[in-house]
Order: C-alpha cells, then sequence, then structure tokens
C-alpha cells in the first residue's frame, strides 16, 4: 500500500527542499503513517504536493514497460504506450492518495473473535489508538471503527481511482493481445518457410 511506497520513497520526495526521510523517521511502524495524514482534529492533512509527478509517473511507466517486455517478449513501442493516459491516472493517483478522503477502516467482530485479548489491544495501539481506548474496547461485542487510510475509497466500497482499474485492464489486454500477436507471426513464418530438400 501506500505506506509502504512513502517507506521505500521517502528519501526521493521534498517537501519546502527537506528530504521526506527527515520528517518521518526511519524506524516508525508502518501503520503508524496513517496518523502523518490526520489534523489533530482528525481531517485529512492535504500532503498532494509531497509528490513528484513526473518521478510518480515515470515509476509507472516502468512497471508497465518492464512487465510487458517480460510478457510479450520485447519493449512496447510507441503505439502501445500512446494507448495509455498515464499523465491522467498519475493525476488521480496524487489527488487521492496526498488527501485521504477515505480514513474510515471497519475491524469487524468476526475478525476480532480471532485474537486474545491482548492481540486486540496491541492491534488498536498499533492503529493509532492510546493504550487506554484499546483496553476499554471490548472483543468482539462490535465492530470497531479505526481512521488509518490512506484508503482508495470507502472501506468495502468501489475504488475511488476508477482510472486505475481502466488503465490495468487496458495493459492486460495490450500484453495478452500483442503476445497473440507476436506467436502468431512466429507460427506464421515457419508455415511459410521454403523447403529444401536434403542432399543425398
Amino acid at each position: 500500500g501506500f505506506q509502504q511506497m512513502l517507506l521505500a520513497w521517502k528519501s526521493t520526495w521534498v517537501h519546502d527542499s527537506q528530504p521526506i526521510g527527515d520528517v518521518v523517521p526511519n524506524d516508525l511502524h508502518p501503520s503508524l503513517l496513517s496518523l502523518y495524514h490526520r489534523n489533530p482534529d482528525g481531517t485529512p492533512v492535504d500532503a498532494r504536493d509531497l509528490f513528484i509527478q513526473s518521478i510518480f509517473r515515470e515509476l509507472i511507466e516502468t512497471v508497465f514497460r518492464r512487465y510487458y517486455t517480460g510478457f510479450v517478449g520485447h519493449s512496447p513501442d510507441h503505439a502501445a504506450m500512446a494507448s495509455l493516459d498515464l499523465d491522467r491516472l498519475t493525476e488521480r493517483l496524487v489527488d487521492e492518495l496526498g488527501m485521504d478522503r477515505y480514513m474510515e477502516e471497519v475491524f469487524r467482530v468476526v475478525d476480532q473473535r480471532q485474537m486474545s485479548d491482548e492481540e486486540l489491544t496491541e492491534f488498536l495501539v498499533g492503529r493509532g489508538l492510546s493504550e487506554e481506548e484499546a483496553s476499554s474496547l471490548q472483543r468482539g461485542v462490535e465492530d470497531i471503527t479505526l481512521l488509518t487510510g490512506p484508503h482508495l475509497g470507502r472501506f468495502n466500497d468501489r475504488i475511488s481511482v476508477p482510472e486505475l482499474i481502466q488503465c490495468v485492464s487496458a495493459v492486460s489486454a495490450l500484453c495478452v493481445a500483442d503476445r497473440f500477436m507476436m506467436e502468431r507471426c512466429i507460427l506464421d513464418s515457419h508455415k511459410t518457410k521454403p523447403f529444401t530438400a536434403r542432399a543425398q
């Protein structure tokens, strides 16, 4: 998720000429990174300016190029790249990831019952609750709503970046179609190869 990406990229992102690595501690537990996306009153922080869109777009394009090359057997041509609106996808991802409008995560009763009281308390503290708050909640009584995030859409609802689904669908179709065409061309070239009689 975004937390892991932030940990991996924090040395390359800059905010007010200060590396994000100086803002987020190296030993910070990934689940606590959500706390950096909330104001004291619980409203989402607008962190969209932390993203360098050109680098983010390059990352997305590199993932596509390498996946395509590995699946099809050669690099994508200009036509393949032109069929993907990576600028729009990058813009939408930054807009959604940089300002979490869907912080709520519902920890269901059925999942709580898989834990002991101690495990539940540890889990809740890891999601940003204080020890006192976590200990006061009874396990398996009712669903617990947590403000974690960032999430791409509401819990158990549709994704808030449909452009991501559209892009993945286009990439998948492109890879399968081009792989088929490549194999078909190879097969046709073998079929049309002139027969040469062996010398006796």
